[in-house]
C-alpha cells in the first residue's frame, strides 16, 4: 500500500494579515484566530479572593503580572504587524489591484516610517503570511534582501 509509508508532516498556513477589498476600499485585517482567546483563567482570581495563604497569593499575583506582560507584548506585536500590513498595502497597491509584480521594499525604510527599529520589523514578519486575492504569501517576500552598496566596507 503506497500511502502507508508516508510520514510527511503536513503544515497548515494561517495568514496573519488579510488584505481585502470591502465596499470598494482596500482594508488590512489581522487574522484573530489564535489571539482572541488569550486571557487569564478566572479560577485564579477566585483563588485570590478566597485564599488566606499569603505565599499562594503572592505566587499567583506574580504569575498574573507575568501573563499580563506577555499579553501586552503580544498585543504590541499585533499592532506592529497591523501597521506593517497597512504600509505594504499603501506601497504595493498595484500588486493587489492590478496583479503587478511586488516592488521590493527595505525593512529599514518601513522601520523609519513606523518609527521602530529595523529588528522590530524583522521579528514581526518572521514566519508570517499575508492573504489576498492573489493567494497567501510570506510577508518577507515584499522585502528585498540586499546590501546598501555605499554602507559596505571590506576589510582584510
Amino acid at each position: 500500500k503506497p500511502i502507508e509509508n508516508i510520514n510527511e508532516k503536513i503544515e497548515y498556513i494561517f495568514p496573519d494579515i488579510i488584505v481585502k477589498k470591502i465596499n470598494n476600499e482596500w482594508k488590512v485585517m489581522l487574522n484573530e484566530g489564535f489571539y482572541k482567546n488569550i486571557k487569564i483563567n478566572r479560577e485564579y482570581s477566585n483563588l485570590l479572593e478566597k485564599s488566606e495563604d499569603q505565599e499562594m497569593i503572592n505566587y499567583i499575583n506574580k504569575k498574573i503580572k507575568r501573563i499580563d506582560f506577555i499579553i501586552k507584548c503580544i498585543e504590541q506585536r499585533r499592532q506592529t504587524l497591523y501597521k506593517i500590513g497597512n504600509v505594504i498595502l499603501e506601497k504595493q497597491k498595484k500588486y493587489f489591484e492590478k496583479n503587478e509584480d511586488i516592488i521590493p521594499m527595505k525593512q529599514k525604510d518601513i522601520a523609519l516610517e513606523l518609527n521602530v527599529h529595523e529588528s522590530t520589523i524583522s521579528r514581526a514578519i518572521k514566519n508570517k503570511y499575508l492573504e489576498s486575492l492573489r493567494g497567501i504569501v510570506k510577508i518577507k517576500s515584499f522585502f528585498s534582501i540586499g546590501y546598501d552598496k555605499k554602507n559596505i566596507s571590506i576589510s582584510s
